[in-house]
């Protein structure tokens, strides 16, 4: 976690301030093994955004909407199913 706060040290205070005006959900998908930004970064991230939810998912890495597309996708549907984002009778109709 000492790495986290040197990050905060290092950035201009604006940049710090930004996560604070997120006002809507957030989902946040972290590779678990991702080996260029550490899970604890979406952790702290996690912890610093307001209504924000977490999925680590496991086998992934950095890139995991190419790694592991499927539970990426699964757990966007999941996130838009629990707030009502996505509302069936608002489908889009073919053109003709």
């Amino acid at each position: 976690m000492a790495s986290l706060n040197r990050i905060d040290q290092i950035q201009p205070k604006s940049e710090r301030l930004k996560h604070q005006f997120i006002f809507y959900r957030a989902l946040i998908i972290w590779g678990e093994q991702d080996k260029w930004i550490p899970v604890e970064y979406g952790i702290k991230l996690h912890e610093k955004i307001p209504n924000s939810q977490l999925v680590i998912l496991n086998n992934c890495g950095h890139n995991s909407h190419q790694e592991c597309s499927a539970k990426v996708n699964s757990e966007i549907m999941k996130f838009y199913h629990n707030h009502n984002i996505l509302d069936a009778s608002r489908k889009i109709k073919p053109n003709t």
